[in-house]
């Protein structure tokens, strides 16, 4: 039975039995390690192999094509994990959390990952709090108010609107009972806040009350003032308020996210969702980092005992006489040392391979880090913020209106009350949502200050804490720096004119809402009679017909506007990733620079990268890039290697080497156009170090490019001589044969086989 059939029995059959409800599993080191024994006994039983061969676990997964089941049980628990998060409060997994208490090792002997999942739940948990708390100037402004401002409106507006002058006894009535009902529960809030400022808005309603206590009289022509202007704002505001907040009875986070308008929501979980992404492929990354160094310490202990061994070996040759020793005992002791040599030679080589993937797996790690902190710190000092004043959108402005509207018509009742009126204007004057914002997140400061920055954790003593630049791997970090600067500029450019747009649509709409429409001077003429005040009042900026026409353009407004917001915080959030590993590596490839040329000056910049590819249409080629010839194309472009080679492979070794199947599983055909046409017109659409792509639909361009070629990377003229070379029976006839076929190769076509064969026998 073939070995790969062998290995879906177990992928398919028995892994799934072993690791069946794991997520439920209380488990502890010895459960991984008996998970890790089972699997390499099995996996050593199907390829005929035992522990006296002498052959590395890691050997035969690659044997096998199977990745380590502990890993396998890990993402399990990861996703369970994160399905518990984004169930309901009432379900039952969410509910057994808060009982669950936290424990840490004997002595607080806390390792690398107690400490990293404790990071995972203090950040998840402080998305939660974030968000939860930026609906908290909905809360103080719309729900607070409508408990207390209701029976304002019952005892007090309602009233008024409804009856006469000849009725103003019982109006007096109706205000002393409100009075008598109110004292007690702002007397509690004033004692809870007297220690705190109060919203501006929240200000303003307290002194609307305190005149509303002094307030006896009224005029027949504030019936119709009230009925026809006031109550039409308070009405639209209420409007807006349910429309964009809605009524939280209770303080949760999921009632909180689903009273907020469709789009915040939808923003405010993306932007959760898109951090704890981050957090979870900075864990990944990490581990692969921790693997890949504990694999170079083992091959440099046994790199150790081999030196040692030799070492061995040659002090007893040194201690007998050659003459002494039989002929045979000669030939015996000759062949031990040639099989120390070769081991030693080949762990050697075990050493630096492992050295080499060790150093990109750490670089990779410190890249994810200083992005996953730059992320995290832009959405807490900047992204929160935001989402505030996106779901503001105008209510202090249309509050400041209704209000006006209302100081105007009393203004015109007695001067005896300009003291108290005098103190409304102020407060009103002093509306400001910016200000409004800022003592909301200074009341709670400990969830919207940014959390402590992930820190590098060194594994297992690796004492290297920075971005590597050495050889092998800096022209690998001095490419991917050249293409970051060039992704940068691209998406900064769009990002501006995104920004441009939201603030002219912000502006659109402070100009919808803060139309100077306030003053009823008019309707307080003494030569006007009751009814030319009503047609006054009635007609013109309130008219039913031009508030349906403004209502509607305010609505389509607001949903471009939350449309451009959710496109800026994405293009910004990708803008700042980018920028922090750019920063890094600039940083990074200065100091390379400066350890080769042997100084000690502070650090320098490295020269300004020239672009290499930057986007410009097809026709700059004079040759095609698929179906054409990659020798010609070559030439023309001055590529050593095409741009969709390098950049394909470059995509595979970064997300798909883990993956199953990535030649054999097709793509999407949608995408695998798409990501044609963009090689064609000269861009690189893999180059944003984002895995949006599916890995097949990337491997599929590969093999659509070196499949479409006029004249295939291994000439049909020379296909027999390369079939010829299977006939030779010694292994170094095959191999002399094969090098004299490709000296035969034009050079650039050789370069192209040693980057795509090196590829290859990594993916084995």
């Amino acid at each position: 039975m073939p070995h790969r059939l062998k290995s879906k029995i177990y992928r398919t059959v028995v892994r799934p039995v072993a690791l069946y409800r794991l997520e439920c599993w209380p488990a502890a080191a010895e459960h991984e390690q008996a998970l890790h024994v089972m699997e390499m006994r099995i996996l050593r039983w199907s390829v005929s192999l035992t522990r006296w061969d002498h052959v590395m676990n890691t050997d035969v997964r690659k044997i096998m094509g199977i990745v380590p089941v502990t890993d396998k049980m890990q993402e399990a628990r990861l996703r369970w994990y994160g399905h518990v998060i984004r169930s309901a409060d009432d379900s039952v997994a969410k509910t057994a959390m808060p009982v669950l208490k936290e424990s840490g090792h004997v002595g607080d002997q806390r390792n690398a990952g107690w400490i990293k999942s404790q990071d995972m739940k203090r950040a998840t948990t402080a998305l939660e709090d974030a968000l939860d708390c930026s609906n908290v100037n909905m809360v103080q402004s719309g729900t607070y108010q409508n408990d207390d401002i209701n029976p304002f409106y019952q005892y007090t507006v309602v009233p008024f609107c409804c009856l006469n002058g000849n009725r103003l006894i019982s109006i007096s009535i109706s205000i002393n009972k409100y009075i008598q009902i109110t004292p007690t529960s702002h007397n509690i809030m004033s004692t809870e806040r007297k220690d705190q400022h109060l919203l501006s808005s929240v200000n303003c309603w307290y002194l609307v009350l305190n005149q509303t206590r002094r307030e006896s009289r009224d005029y027949a022509t504030l019936n119709d003032i009230y009925i026809n202007n006031v109550i039409v704002r308070l009405a639209q505001i209420s409007e807006d308020v349910i429309r964009l907040f809605k009524k939280i009875p209770q303080h949760t986070f999921r009632d909180l996210v689903e009273s907020m308008p469709q789009q915040s929501k939808e923003i405010g979980i993306q932007m959760h969702e898109e951090l704890v992404k981050v957090t979870n492929e900075l864990y990944t990354v990490m581990k692969t980092y921790h693997m890949y160094h504990t694999e170079s310490i083992s091959a440099e202990s046994k790199l150790k005992d081999a030196e040692k061994q030799e070492e061995k070996q040659y002090s007893k040759s040194g201690d007998l006489n050659v003459n002494l020793l039989r002929h045979e005992e000669r030939a015996q002791r000759r062949s031990s040392v040639r099989k120390i040599e070769k081991m030693k030679e080949k762990r050697q080589a075990k050493y630096s391979e492992n050295k080499l993937k060790c150093t990109k797996a750490r670089n990779d790690y410190l890249l994810n880090l200083a992005a996953t902190n730059a992320v995290v710190a832009k959405y807490y000092i900047h992204d929160v913020s935001d989402m505030i004043d996106c779901c503001d959108l105008g209510y202090h402005a249309s509050l400041a209106r209704m209000f006006r509207t209302y100081l105007s018509a009393e203004y015109n009742l007695e001067t005896s009350r300009h003291e108290g009126l005098d103190l409304i204007e102020s407060a009103v004057d002093n509306l400001d949502s910016r200000s409004d914002k800022h003592k909301i997140m200074d009341m709670y400061n400990q969830v919207f200050c940014p959390p402590m920055r992930f820190e590098y954790l060194p594994h297992m003593g690796d004492e290297v804490c920075q971005v590597s630049a050495q050889q092998p791997v800096q022209t690998e970090l001095l490419m991917r720096y050249h293409q970051l600067q060039s992704r940068l500029a691209t998406l900064k450019i769009e990002n501006e004119e995104v920004r441009k747009t939201l603030d002219a649509t912000m502006q659109t709409l402070q100009d919808m809402l803060t139309v100077e429409d306030f003053d009823v001077s008019d309707a307080f003429q003494h030569s006007r009679s009751t009814e030319s005040i009503k047609s006054v009042a009635s007609e013109g900026y309130m008219s039913k017909l031009n508030i349906a026409k403004r209502r509607s353009n305010q609505q389509e407004t607001e949903l471009f506007y939350f449309t451009k917001f959710k496109e800026y915080l994405n293009g910004s959030n990708l803008i700042i990733k980018l920028q922090s590993k750019h920063d890094l590596l600039k940083q990074t490839l200065g100091e390379g620079e400066r350890a080769e040329c042997g100084t000690t000056r502070p650090p320098t910049l490295p020269p300004k990268p020239q672009k290499l590819r930057k986007p410009r249409p097809r026709s700059v080629y004079n040759h095609k890039l698929f179906n054409g010839n990659m020798e010609t194309f070559i030439k023309d472009s001055g590529q050593p290697i095409p741009l969709v080679v390098e950049s394909c492979i470059r995509y595979i070794n970064l997300y798909g080497l883990q993956q199953q199947g990535i030649f054999r599983v097709p793509g999407s055909q949608v995408e695998v156009n798409d990501i044609k046409n963009s090689f064609e017109r000269g861009e690189d659409p893999l180059i944003d170090d984002q895995s949006d792509h599916d890995i097949n639909s990337v491997a599929g361009v590969l093999k659509l490019y070196f499949r479409g070629l006029e004249n295939p990377l291994f000439p049909k003229e020379r296909f027999l001589d390369f079939i010829s070379t299977i006939k030779l029976e010694s292994s170094a006839e095959r191999v002399h044969h094969l090098q004299q076929i490709i000296v035969t190769l034009p050079r650039t076509i050789i370069i192209v086989m040693r980057y795509l064969f090196a590829f290859l026998n990594q993916t084995q």
